[in-house]
């Protein structure tokens, strides 16, 4: 959306007419960074801004470069194309100056523009030669869509060789081809947002190294933090070496070099002899591809796009624990402080204390032992000077380092013997702080505010969760440092599992044709019997287990995470003395209904001493609701009794109200109940005016006594009454009110 807007808004009138004014070739490059930025953003540096114009985008409509040149061209093949006075003064110009015209008029720019593309003149102005082509470029004979196609794919062969001349450590062997509409439909299938983020970065050459980040001075030596080799780390070492991405590397590099093995016929098989274009930057060219099917070839790049993003998401997750590219401050937040977590507190006793009150049985719906535990660690809680953040789950883990047992679950809760994920032991804890807090006499319970934005997990992959605005002294500093570094091995085992666990799927099949694609909401049905599927749910269940690193009990009974793309291991059950804290006290293991109050039945009114009437039993009203409606007054009549007796006359309805399913009141108001009920029939007249009594239909208007009634209708021609040429159908209608 960004790239129209500024390709329709922007670039549609900045540069209007610039192909037949003499532009600075700097200002155009200094007016295509502007736009990069403006597309891309300004925060992903090294980028090739020639990748992203001819390959990712439409250059011709968003570059300025790409966009003058284009501009130029096409003014010459409509001048060739239309007899005129323009084709008259482009043929002079050239005879003029024997067909090298000074770059001083539009002419002479356009020949310098077709020049630079490598371009040579064959008959004349009008027939050129491309370079690597058979077919002349001929602007009069050749349809006008086909020129503009190969003029293109000329200026993104200029734009891609002059990037292999600029960069070639990582795009060295496109030779100006590379297979855009394959790489685009495969950048396509990444429907994640992040991924498809972090392949384009990748695409363009800007994927963050250590050896770049040492060379812009963010951190302090090349080599790679996440192997122990200590050799640089660059592109080549990230995807292809590094032994810290080989889980989920070495699978799709077997993939790759089998189908260059079988199915590419001009692909070396040894990915260490791929072009740097291929082997660092995803950018397949053309000439490796000659001979393989468009089925091959599809499924040799969503392969290679699958590596990159499946290592640059494992890495990705990495960084976001250990934060260990940038090692220098100022550059992005650090890692979790583990240093806090060693050594003794600064103080061997609290300063200040807290003074509670008694906590009536009805506020505290826990046990009281968990009660005498959660004072007993606050009262053991030191809290650091000035400002800090700390999140309710830190709390609770140091909560139950301290008393040794496990939280409890709320006390609304309906099964009691669960294991509670991070998330509902931050919400019990909070809970419990806050009915303690409105007993307290003197002091403070914590320090601090609550906020609900504290961000000392988002190291570990968690976002910004409901705690406090202090930071305390944790009372069990060695077993909080023990949990949360199992917490962060936890959630980097959880999400390398999630990448390695994600299966590909590129549309093609093994015989190189297209597979047709589900429609949207359509879901395939499974090839899978009964029995089969019930041993993938049991292998799946197993695996669970295994990766979860618990035993049959420890059942979660919340998902962790924050959404699909969660890191943060929510579900990780605290491990203590080699067990799981559910099996410590405080965990009641027998289930427990949640009682709920409710009122005794009352069966007399009490102010009126009366039952409920029919009407509200029928209805499934209480003696309550009957008497706020007013039916137990002396005065009440019902309307209308429950058997559908009429209450007044004691009669039901009439057959023509059955059939027409009208209500006993109706029939009643219609007069079907009086002493003259009216026979069935056909009625004319309206129905207005009826009483309850039985009275008579209202009929027919009496006509006027003076005058025909054509003349009557004839003198009322105004708008909305009939006209004189109709008084024959008035005599057969009502007059209606109005018209009278």
């Amino acid at each position: 959306r960004k790239a129209e807007a500024v390709a329709t808004l922007v670039l549609a009138v900045g540069l209007f007419g610039a192909g037949l004014a003499d532009a600075a070739p700097t200002d155009l490059r200094a007016l295509e960074t502007k736009v990069l930025t403006a597309v891309w953003g300004s925060q992903r540096g090294g980028r090739a801004k020639e990748v992203v114009f001819a390959v990712l985008m439409k250059g011709h409509r968003l570059s300025p470069v790409m966009k003058v040149d284009y501009m130029l061209v096409s003014w010459l093949v409509r001048a060739a194309r239309r007899p005129g006075s323009l084709q008259t003064v482009v043929q002079a110009v050239s005879e003029a100056t024997g067909g090298r015209p000074p770059p001083t008029g539009p002419v002479g720019r356009v020949f310098r523009t077709m020049w630079g593309l490598g371009w040579k003149p064959l008959e004349g102005w009008w027939s050129w030669q491309l370079p690597d082509e058979v077919e002349p470029f001929d602007m009069v004979r050749d349809p006008e869509q086909v020129l503009k196609h190969r003029l293109r794919e000329a200026l993104r062969g200029q734009q891609l060789r002059n990037l292999e001349q600029r960069r070639p450590r990582q795009f060295e062997g496109m030779r100006g081809e590379v297979l855009k509409d394959v790489l685009n439909d495969a950048l396509a299938k990444h429907a994640d947002a992040v991924e498809r983020t972090l392949l384009m970065g990748a695409l363009a050459g800007a994927t963050w190294t250590a050896d770049r980040a040492f060379r812009r001075g963010l951190r302090k030596n090349p080599n790679c933090p996440y192997c122990e080799r200590g050799v640089v780390e660059d592109e080549d070492h990230l995807f292809w070496e590094c032994s810290a991405w080989a889980v989920v590397r070495e699978p799709m590099a077997a993939k790759l070099v089998d189908m260059a093995w079988t199915e590419i016929p001009w692909m070396p098989v040894d990915p260490e002899e791929w072009p740097p274009c291929l082997r660092l930057c995803c950018l397949p060219p053309v000439h490796l591809f000659k001979g393989a099917t468009v089925g091959a070839t599809r499924k040799f790049v969503g392969t290679l796009l699958a590596l990159f993003c499946r290592v640059l998401r494992m890495r990705m997750g990495r960084e976001r624990l250990l934060k260990s590219l940038f090692d220098k401050p100022g550059g992005t937040p650090g890692a979790f402080p583990y240093a806090e977590l060693l050594g003794p507190k600064p103080r061997p006793r609290p300063e200040d204390q807290f003074v509670i009150g008694e906590v009536p049985n009805a506020e505290w719906r826990w046990e009281p032992a968990f009660r005498e535990a959660l004072l007993s660690w606050l009262r053991e809680l030191q809290w650091e000077p000035g400002m800090g953040q700390v999140t309710f789950v830190e709390l609770a883990l140091d909560f139950e380092a301290h008393s040794g047992r496990a939280m409890p679950a709320s006390p609304g809760a309906e099964l009691q013997a669960v294991v509670l994920s991070l998330h509902e032991r931050a919400r019990v804890l909070r809970t419990a702080l806050a009915v303690l807090q409105r007993h307290v006499t003197a002091g403070t319970l914590v320090k601090g505010a609550m906020t609900t934005k504290a961000r000392s997990l988002v190291p570990l992959g968690a976002g910004t969760l409901p705690g406090l605005t202090a930071r305390p002294y944790f009372t069990r500093r060695q077993a909080m440092r023990e949990q949360l570094q199992a917490l962060a091995a936890y959630c980097e085992e959880r999400w390398i599992g999630k990448i390695g666990r994600q299966e590909l799927s590129f549309g093609v099949s093994s015989e190189g044709e297209t597979l047709e694609v589900p429609a949207a909401g359509v879901r395939r049905p499974s090839r899978l019997g009964v029995e089969e599927r019930r041993r993938a749910a049991q292998r799946l269940a197993e695996a669970a287990k295994v990766r979860a690193k618990t035993n049959e009990g420890d059942i979660t009974s919340k998902g962790g995470g924050s959404g699909r793309r969660g890191l943060f291991g929510a579900d990780y059950v605290p491990v203590q003395d080699g067990r799981a804290t559910t099996r410590l006290p405080f965990a009641v293991l027998r289930p427990m209904r949640r009682a709920v109050p409710q009122q005794p039945a009352v069966q007399q009114c009490p102010d009126h001493d009366r039952p409920a009437c029919p009407t509200c039993l029928l209805r499934r009203r209480g003696v309550r609701n009957c008497c706020r409606l007013g039916h137990h007054e002396e005065d009440y009549t019902p309307r209308s009794r429950p058997d559908g007796i009429c209450p007044r006359h004691s009669m039901g309805r009439c057959e023509r109200c059955k059939v027409n399913k009208r209500g006993v009141l109706y029939c009643c108001g219609m007069g079907h109940h009086g002493a003259e009920r009216r026979k069935p029939g056909p009625r004319v007249g309206s129905k207005r005016g009826a009483s309850g009594d039985g009275a008579e239909l209202l009929r027919r208007p009496p006509q006027p006594r003076s005058g025909s009634p054509g003349r009557l209708v004839a003198s009322h021609t105004g708008r909305g009454c009939l006209s004189a040429g109709r008084a024959q159908g008035a005599r057969r209608a009502n007059f209606s009110l109005r018209c009278l």
